[in-house]
């Protein structure tokens, strides 16, 4: 697979400097921070909706903040006669490339916000309202362990959203999306999970946001009722009555002990035995290692701590004007 991976921003806030948009500066100790805006590999097939569409084909890459990138077709005729805009709203309604007729196979190089990148089309009909939408590959680990979370399925890959105050997020569609690292060889039966991101929809007994591998569940976070989301503990571990599609930021310690916690948003936090020990070496984003239990949930960072971490100084550079903006996440 041809890395696409924007390295924009990856740099240390110094003594006394203001945040400067990489959580990593804020958590010298992180086994692993992942931010959807920093470190991002574009997938090198975008994901095509509608009437048949012909296979879409991503390379190259940016040196500038990661955008959106949607396509869509105006027309409706073989490529070669196919006409398609490119857009970099997360919308589908300003574009900064119109017009596009592309030959069959042969990438079109993109201008703009998009400079460094090219699209293909393979031979196909392209429907009008026909969608492409570019997806994440990877998101590189900005702790410096090394831990990058993955995905090589291009229709297992996180959309690539419009986020928050230019700082973009990815969008698990809550049917087969998700990424993996493996980050749990770095630690045992205590660490704590920082999650920034909202819930998009209802999953009853899944929207496992963060979870362990195949047959271990340490370290879950998902929602087990209609109104209620848990840390995994085979239904003892805490619940917190919660379903709000706002932007929150979730903080869960496992500790496999009665100093477990989760605190989503500016809700109490409920402390008890949950299931902390045992993690597996391999950690999922937006699925768990249970078929079918996908997260309908827009994710703007996942980071992995030791427990004993104050987390105050990231609480407040989400709401900064370096990190999403004044109010832009309950915490």
């Amino acid at each position: 697979m041809q890395l696409r991976r924007n390295t924009h921003g990856n740099r240390r806030a110094g003594p006394g400097n203001r945040f400067n948009g990489n959580f990593a500066s804020l958590f010298p100790g992180a086994y692993q921070v992942i931010q959807s805006d920093l470190g991002l590999t574009y997938g090198g097939q975008t994901l095509a909706s509608g009437t048949t569409p012909p296979v879409g084909s991503l390379t190259g890459a940016l040196t500038t903040p990661p955008v959106p990138l949607w396509f869509k077709c105006t027309n409706a005729a073989p490529i070669g006669g196919a006409v398609f805009n490119a857009y970099a709203d997360g919308l589908g309604v300003t574009p900064f490339m119109t017009g596009i007729v592309p030959t069959a196979g042969v990438p079109v190089a993109l201008t703009g916000p998009c400079t460094g990148l090219s699209h293909a089309w393979a031979a196909g009909t392209a429907a009008l309202d026909n969608v492409w939408k570019a997806t994440s590959a990877a998101q590189a680990d900005q702790s410096g362990n090394g831990k990058h979370a993955s995905q090589a399925v291009p229709a297992s890959q996180p959309v690539i959203t419009a986020g928050l105050n230019g700082k973009v997020g990815l969008l698990f569609d809550g049917v087969n999306d998700y990424i993996q690292s493996t980050v749990g060889t770095l630690f045992t039966t205590s660490y704590l999970i920082l999650v920034v991101g909202r819930i998009t929809g209802a999953a009853v007994g899944s929207n496992a946001i963060v979870s362990g591998s195949p047959g271990n569940y340490a370290g879950t976070i998902y929602q087990d009722t209609a109104g209620t989301f848990s840390q995994y503990a085979s239904g003892l571990g805490n619940s917190v009555a919660f379903f709000n599609t706002t932007n929150q930021r979730w903080a869960a310690k496992f500790t496999n002990s009665a100093a477990d916690s989760l605190r989503i948003g500016s809700l109490a936090t409920v402390t008890g035995v949950s299931a902390g020990g045992a993690a597996s070496a391999t950690r999922t984003i937006g699925a768990s290692g249970d078929p079918g239990q996908y997260a309908k949930f827009e994710m703007f960072s996942v980071i992995y701590l030791p427990t004993a971490t104050d987390y105050s100084a990231f609480d407040a550079a989400l709401n900064s004007a370096g990190g999403y903006g004044s109010g832009a996440i309950a915490i």
